[in-house]
């Protein structure tokens, strides 16, 4: 057997003091100073306990040249290697899947560091809430009791940091102008109504025409730059106007299209169907894809976006902002999603708290070239659905007080 050191690998130092085993089962009781190696991998999307000396052993191998293994060593480097820290030229199916990772995370022109970062964020099969019955009436009512639960561990924490902040070194304090309050604006309206809903009108479907719309004005391009490479101008903004974010539709009900899995083509304006699904079944996906969040079961359907990295690592090669850029971009779709969401009336809400593993295998993405990053879900709210926000009382702040505007 042959192995090499994988090139996507973190490695950080713990350290702590631990009860001595040997003297404890000589019956006293010492304490020791130890020193651990958490080795994480892209490849496995795990982490390894290390000692120093096995981590020193570990560091004797080349990440590029691949070294005979002596066979005394090899049940240990199989450990390792399961666990992606190393690459064996064995042919079982977990050894040819790491060595695929590693050949793709390398043609793709991935920074180490953002992919271990990636790959180590990643959920699967994660839930925040308990199983919601297909029973149960109110899927946000019951998110808000389980929520409650947990609310006196939170009290036992130090007070929360202040939601303001002023700078410590303030040399002094100047007034502004009051804001624009006109009353006329429809993009102020529209901004200042912008909330997250997240209880839904179960049995009434999403109008197709105002899906449409929304993937329209949110991922279709605007208008287009040749350069060295093609420039895209869409309503978001993008680094290096290279928008590397695709976007899937998760349908459970809208007028005129049948439950299942989408990919939205910005450049044709359609939708390419990946998989059909019941309206069940697409319930129990958004839940599942949500992390267990129970109000997302009765939502019209979700947007799923997912970063094409290869998009940007062309441009920007191994750099170590490039991943961050590409999170960037998925913020800016979210408030575009929110903005157009709210200006046709309808309810929506943005998550990072997804299953993407779980994601990409249904929509057959290696995760590598391309994976998911968030999810926006919408629908039609539900009667009783009101905005979870106060007003924040300004008096004071532009002379007055307008504590009650809307």
């Amino acid at each position: 057997m042959r192995v090499k050191r994988s090139k996507y690998v973190a490695y950080f130092i713990g350290e702590g003091i631990i009860p001595d085993l040997v003297h404890l089962f000589q019956g006293k009781v010492e304490l020791r100073h130890e020193i651990k190696i958490i080795a994480t991998s892209a490849l496995s999307e795990a982490e390894i306990l290390l000692t120093p000396e096995e981590f020193s052993s570990l560091f004797n191998l080349s990440s590029h040249l691949w070294s005979e293994v002596d066979p005394l060593e090899e049940a240990r480097l199989i450990c390792w290697a399961k666990s992606g820290l190393l690459l064996t030229d064995l042919q079982e199916d977990w050894a040819c899947a790491h060595r695929k990772r590693e050949e793709v995370l390398d043609q793709e022109l991935w920074h180490c560091r953002s992919a271990v970062f990636h790959f180590l964020a990643k959920w699967k099969g994660v839930k925040l809430f308990p199983d919601i019955s297909w029973e149960e009436k109110d899927p946000y009512a019951f998110a808000m009791q389980s929520m409650a639960k947990g609310i006196d561990s939170w009290r036992k924490l130090e007070p929360s940091p202040s939601p303001f902040w002023s700078h410590p070194g303030t040399l002094a304090r100047l007034p502004l102008p009051p804001p624009s309050q006109s009353e006329d604006s429809e993009f102020l309206l529209t901004l200042q109504m912008r909330c997250s809903t997240r209880r839904f009108e179960r049995k009434s479907a999403l109008p197709l025409e105002k899906i449409s719309t929304i993937l329209h004005y949110a991922f279709a391009p605007q208008g287009i730059a040749e350069s060295v490479y093609t420039v895209v101008h869409k309503t978001s903004p993008s680094g290096g106007g290279l928008h590397p974010t695709e976007a899937y539709l998760l349908v459970r009900r809208v007028e005129g299209l049948q439950p299942g899995l989408y990919h939205y083509n910005a450049e044709k304006h359609t939708l390419e169907l990946i998989r059909e699904l019941s309206e069940e079944e697409a319930s129990i996906k958004a839940v599942d894809y949500a992390a267990g969040q129970p109000y997302a079961r009765d939502v019209g359907a979700a947007i799923i976006l997912a970063a094409r990295f290869y998009r940007n690592h062309w441009k920007y090669r191994r750099n170590e902002r490039t991943y961050l850029v590409m999170a960037m971009d998925i913020g800016h779709l979210g408030q575009t999603l929110y903005l157009l969401t709210t200006y046709f009336g309808l309810g929506g809400f943005f998550t990072a708290a997804v299953n993407a593993s779980d994601i990409e295998q249904d929509l057959e993405l290696d995760g590598a070239q391309q994976g998911v990053m968030a999810m926006f879900a919408l629908g039609i709210k539900h009667p009783e659905a009101k905005p979870e926000f106060a007003p924040l009382a300004t008096k004071g702040v532009w002379g007055g007080c307008s504590g009650d505007r809307t």
